[in-house]
């Protein structure tokens, strides 16, 4: 997500083995059913906060108050604010991660024509930022004061990026064909770019809640798709992997 969108490759992605009763991020150890609870509300309550763009100003002990808990009793679970955070970041984004692989293992991307595979495709990532952009305009402007605060978020974006592209790829017929893989890619960073800025910064012609904003995605992507590599992917050669509309399965 621009610039910190999507990476050739993460190192690693997430959605890992984590315990159940485990928190995310930096959280201890929940191991027991009142304790689990407690961790939820006070998990819940962060994530509200986070939500509504109030997390930054408000302190421990008010979030310990709105999930009914003493502030120590808070400093118990999460050793500071900041470890709350990255508990509420993780579990948000393993919760999106793991929804989305549970809909595309179900058949949700096995669709008909190539055009309405990448109008489901888009049209969920669309989804995701819009049900998330507390979320995400927290993580970014975290990323002021240190880089590395988007990992995250750069991680998930990864990972559901790839379940997309393999969907398209499979509906065009092109498995094997790393240029149109890499292309298919590189149009959904141009899609989390354009997202992320649309989070940050109010466009002047369509914003994020804009009903045309979906509309203009899909093109984007359908065109990237359906062209050929630019001559400078190319190393200057004529790209092998021109493909005319007429030519992909639909």
């Amino acid at each position: 997500m621009c610039p910190k969108a999507l990476p050739d490759k993460p190192a690693a992605t997430t959605g890992s083995s984590r315990r159940d009763d485990d928190i995310p991020g930096h959280g201890l150890p929940a191991r027991q059913e009142r304790s689990r609870e407690l961790r939820d509300r006070l998990i819940a309550s962060a994530r509200a906060l986070v939500d509504g763009g109030g997390f930054a100003g408000t302190s421990m002990a008010q979030i310990a108050s709105a999930a009914g808990c003493s502030v120590g009793v808070l400093y118990q679970r999460f050793k500071d604010k900041d470890a709350l955070f990255d508990s509420v970041v993780h579990l948000a984004l393993d919760e999106a991660l793991a929804q989305l692989r549970a809909g595309a293992l179900r058949g949700r991307y096995e669709l008909p024509t190539l055009e309405s595979t990448v109008q489901v495709c888009v049209a969920d990532y669309l989804a995701f930022v819009r049900g998330h952009e507390g979320l995400v305009r927290a993580l970014y402007q975290r990323t002021l004061v240190n880089s590395r605060e988007w990992m995250p978020m750069r991680s998930a974006g990864y990972a559901m990026a790839q379940v997309w592209v393999d969907a398209i790829v499979r509906r065009a017929g092109r498995d094997g064909d790393q240029g149109f893989q890499r292309r298919t890619m590189v149009a959904f960073q141009f899609v989390s770019g354009t997202l992320v800025h649309a989070v940050q910064i109010q466009p002047i012609v369509v914003g994020l809640h804009d009903e045309e904003l979906l509309p203009w995605l899909v093109e984007m992507v359908n065109g990237m798709v359906r062209a050929g590599l630019p001559a400078a992917a190319t190393g200057g050669r004529p790209s092998l992997c021109v493909v005319a509309r007429k030519g992909l399965a639909t």
